[in-house]
């Protein structure tokens, strides 16, 4: 799988610094115990096993500061990041491991959102450094942007109204809601951003963006399959792979919300 020379540069570089976003499940996080857990670990543990290398990570970091460090190559790698036209600037990116929708979310009242359009004015909270910072005041400069320091301090903005809507990744959206009693909050929109998740390298380090990206391609769909089921609480069914379940659950919300859509505005 990999050339000399990469199985010498690993041989050179036994530890791999990694940066982590400490607040965004089911992709990673802190739990009770101080320990980094999510989607993105256990990727790196079958890593670390294929490799034989270990994985350092660097904690006591939020988001913004964990990609700076990785900006000035003190960060060998981000493992859950969605790549950007800004990011590009900075970053080289493997294939996405995980690939969900960037869904809008309201308090449960009033008529359904449909779509970014119908923001336009609108106050919309999301994550400070996150791809929807990025993308909203490129693309919707006419949205207000409330920002949040993590997905729970966004969606209580729009419990308590300070925001009209928060803009996000549906899995994260979906496991924040049932993890932090907000059931009151509704799906009300879908925008048309991919949620890609990769791993991220610095430009100056091709070697270990060429390592991980053989060693990912590696991982058999079962593997991925049993991370996925672990943290999304999904059943996998023999015969039905992930990505189709994904596809099904993104078009029936999609269903949904145009349904309540027509019924409030048709």
């Amino acid at each position: 799988m990999l050339t000399s020379n990469e199985k010498a540069w690993l041989l050179a570089h036994p530890t791999i610094n990694v940066g982590m976003d400490s607040e965004y499940a089911p992709y990673e996080w802190v739990n009770q115990n101080g320990d980094y857990v999510g989607m993105a670990v256990d990727y790196l543990h079958l890593l670390e096993q294929k490799l034989g290398i270990h994985f350092k990570v660097a904690k006591g970091k939020s988001w913004s500061e964990v990609v700076e460090l990785a900006k000035k190559g003190e960060i060998d790698i981000l493992t859950s990041i969605v790549q950007t036209p800004e990011r590009l600037q900075y970053f080289l990116f493997s294939e996405p491991y995980r690939d969900t929708q960037t869904m809008i979310v309201d308090n449960g009242e009033g008529k359904f959102i449909g779509n970014l359009e119908h923001l336009s004015g609108k106050r919309v909270t999301v994550e400070k450094g996150y791809f929807t910072q990025e993308l909203l005041t490129t693309k919707y400069p006419k949205i207000e942007l409330v920002l949040a320091n993590n997905i729970l301090e966004a969606l209580t903005f729009v419990m308590e109204g300070k925001a009209d809507a928060y803009v996000g990744d549906m899995s994260a959206i979906n496991y924040a809601i049932k993890n932090n009693g907000l059931a009151k909050l509704r799906i009300s929109g879908q925008t048309e951003f991919s949620s890609q998740h990769r791993f991220a390298f610095s430009k100056n380090n091709p070697m270990l963006a060429a390592i991980i990206t053989k060693a990912m391609a590696s991982i058999s769909a079962e593997e991925s399959d049993t991370i996925f089921n672990r943290w999304i609480g999904m059943r996998i069914e023999q015969g039905i792979h992930t990505k189709t379940l994904v596809k099904y659950s993104i078009g029936l919300a999609c269903l949904f919300i145009l349904f309540g859509y027509c019924q409030t505005n048709c």
